[in-house]
């Protein structure tokens, strides 16, 4: 074991704060509780793909643990060494979110790219290791860090054991060619021989008869490997167009469930294959839940083929084939919808699928007129409370009232919602009748009771009120009827303090519109502001119809500075609209707004929140360039590695949908 210099354990800083744990936890992986301390570990030195000081001073120890045949936990030890080594790959050192305050991060990624190339050198003796386990986990390690990938190469003429996982490694790093394919037929081995045949086209490796190979084994290897889950899903995540030609000749023997998710991976891969993917799923039959479901996700990225999926799918009668044709504004939608309706089990879903859900809802107003129509015939079949919700999608009207009745009994709160936010438009023959019908409701909480008191005639609200609790939807309501009471409870709301919940904030904002009293309001407005999460941008915008802009750009300036964090990590959208209102206000010089709104994207990249934040970049960078035509330059270099590639936008969702959106968002820059 090699005899080295402790680190000053306490001084360093993990996930969870100070090191001091790490010591027995490393001195654990050598006994009988190293799979606990392996999960210890990787929670606090490798949390979610982030490193730390500590993760680096534990690599050396992690080496040594995997070097001593005496330890229990070698191959743990391989295994954390190996989500090192991806953590370095994916750029997590060169990311000051989650280091202590005044770290230097260039020397940090030098301090982590040094320990990754040690470890590296370090762990080159186990390929002679008598345990293939130990073997295998090191091949593994090389795959993802190739510093030693030329001497693991003298291993394919000796390696059996652990040949699937040196092969691997080989095909990987461009070690492995023709010649040695030929060398595992010879051998006779077909599950090696599948497995270099499946990372070649996993990773687009120019290896002629690789397709052939893995095609003709498959039926006997892919349900084996790579041993994770159903093989076709990873290689089609993993080669993305590369394995567009072997998807195409394993089809005819795929269920056409795993041959449309397999073309919903590959698309999802890579840009260039979303049109290859709408051939392959139409090739299947595009009348099946599984490819038109699959239509839905991959459509967005080949839009010029939108005609040719519609005609396609225009007949189905289910709710993907009514969202393809409604989201391509077809009118055939109108039909397969109601049909739909008319034959189907009670859906929810339905209601998102065509008007999207409450926080991104889509344009409805070229089909109002039939989408009142199907959303009448959903609440008149079904009485699902989804359906009735979408009438706050129109303008108040008797039809829309009378559209909401037949749910009456089934979902009273959300009838009572549009009873309240219609009065006017309520014919007098149908008042007593609806005061009627609501009182003999009983409810099944104070939420409801609240809002049929608020919908029957003469209402008191502060009865509402008391029942419902703070209900930002019922403060609306009410704003437009002045009252003692009203006043009251805004007063209540407006406390100087920000909610925690975004309801909550959402309430005190129309608490604040409702009351018309700056003195009273600002106080809680720019708190919310402060939080500076959802209601950002309205709360933003209301803070702006106050006199006290000095206080706001201030706020501003430190959310832009500071920034805010999230439960998943740094709000990068808050960081955007920071900057794009301080920009709207004239405190943002355009060379300052392009720097900064180019380095909070490059953060929302690694932190997988771009989908949200681009277009707010989006604007910056249109607004700066317009102020300041010779920073094209400057946003061209910054924008165009980003998409001018095949690769898609990492996003929480993985949807192509996002990546379209952030692809739509920063060419317009550019156009």
């Amino acid at each position: 074991m090699t005899t080295r210099e402790t680190p000053d354990w306490p001084a360093l800083e993990h996930a969870y704060g100070t090191a001091q744990d790490i010591p027995e936890l490393l001195a654990s992986l050598r006994g009988q509780e190293w799979a606990e301390a392996v999960d210890e570990l990787s929670a606090s030195i490798l949390h979610q793909g982030s490193v730390y000081p500590a993760t680096v001073a534990a690599v050396p120890f992690l080496v040594d643990v995997a070097r001593d045949a005496g330890s229990e936990g070698r191959l743990g030890a391989l295994w954390l060494l190996t989500s090192y080594a991806e953590s370095i790959e994916a750029g997590a050192s060169r990311s000051e979110t989650y280091l202590p305050e005044g770290i230097d991060i260039e020397e940090f990624d030098r301090d982590a790219q040094a320990a990754l190339a040690a470890a590296n050198r370090g762990l080159l003796s186990l390929v002679d290791d008598q345990d293939h386990e130990v073997r295998s986990a090191v091949y593994g390690f090389v795959a993802v860090a190739p510093e030693c990938a030329e001497e693991v190469r003298a291993r394919f003429d000796v390696e059996r054991d652990a040949a699937v996982a040196l092969v691997e490694a080989l095909v990987r790093h461009r070690k492995f060619d023709e010649r040695d394919l030929d060398v595992l037929l010879e051998r006779g081995d077909d599950a090696v021989t599948f497995a270099a045949a499946w990372s070649a086209v996993a990773v687009g490796a120019d290896i002629p008869d690789a397709v052939d190979h893995l095609v003709r084994l498959w039926p006997d290897h892919a349900e084996d490997y790579p041993g994770s889950g159903p093989s076709i899903y990873f290689l089609a995540r993993a080669g993305g167009a590369d394995a567009i030609a072997a998807l195409r000749r394993l089809q005819p023997g795929l269920e056409v469930a795993e041959a449309a998710r397999a073309w919903t991976e590959i698309a999802g891969a890579s840009r260039s294959s979303a049109s290859p993917a709408v051939d392959g799923l139409l090739a299947l039959d595009p009348r099946t839940d599984d490819v038109v479901t699959a239509l839905v996700q991959v459509l967005p990225g080949a839009p010029d083929r939108t005609a040719e999926v519609c005609d396609a799918v225009a007949g189905f009668e289910t709710p993907a084939a009514a969202a393809i044709l409604f989201t391509a504004r077809d009118p055939r939608w109108v039909p397969v919808a109601s049909a739909v309706i008319a034959g189907s089990e009670p859906g929810n879903d339905f209601a998102y699928a065509l008007a999207g859900y409450p926080a991104q809802r889509r344009d409805i107003e070229w089909a109002a007129a039939d989408l009142l129509a199907i959303t009448a015939q959903a609440i008149e079949a079904w009485g699902l409370a989804t359906w009735v919700d979408l009438l706050a999608l129109f303008p108040p009207s008797e039809a829309v009232l009378r559209a909401a009745l037949p749910a009456l009994e089934s979902a009273p709160k959300a009838v009572a919602q549009v009873i309240a936010r219609t009065p006017s438009v309520i014919p007098p023959d149908l008042r007593a009748h609806l005061d009627s019908a609501l009182s003999a409701v009983h409810p099944e909480n104070d939420s409801t009771a609240g809002w049929i008191t608020a919908a029957l005639s003469n209402p008191d609200f502060a009865a509402a009120w008391t029942l419902t609790g703070e209900d930002t939807n019922l403060l609306n309501v009410w704003a437009a009827y002045p009252s003692p009471s009203l006043d009251a409870a805004c007063l209540a709301l407006l406390d100087g303090t920000a909610r925690t919940s975004y309801p909550g904030r959402q309430c005190q904002l129309a608490a604040a519109r409702a009351l018309d009293d700056p003195a009273r309001s600002w106080p809680t407005v720019l708190a919310i502001v402060n939080e500076a999460g959802q209601p950002l941008e309205d709360a933003i915008a209301l803070a702006r119809t106050y006199d006290h802009r000095d206080a706001l750009v201030t706020t501003l300036r430190d959310i832009a500075d500071n920034g805010r964090d999230t439960w998943s990590g740094p709000d990068t959208r808050a960081t955007a609209i920071a900057l794009a209102a301080l920009q709207d206000l004239g405190e943002l010089p355009p060379p300052e707004a392009v720097d900064r709104a180019l380095a909070t994207l490059h953060s929302s990249l690694t932190h997988l929140t771009t989908a949200r934040t681009a277009p707010t970049i989006a604007a910056i960078l249109h607004t700066a360039l317009a102020a300041d035509p010779t920073l094209r330059p400057t946003i061209t270099a910054a924008l165009h590695p980003l998409i001018d590639t095949d690769h898609r936008f990492p996003t929480t969702s993985e949807t192509i949908e996002d990546d379209t959106t952030i692809l739509t968002a920063l060419r317009s820059v550019l156009a």
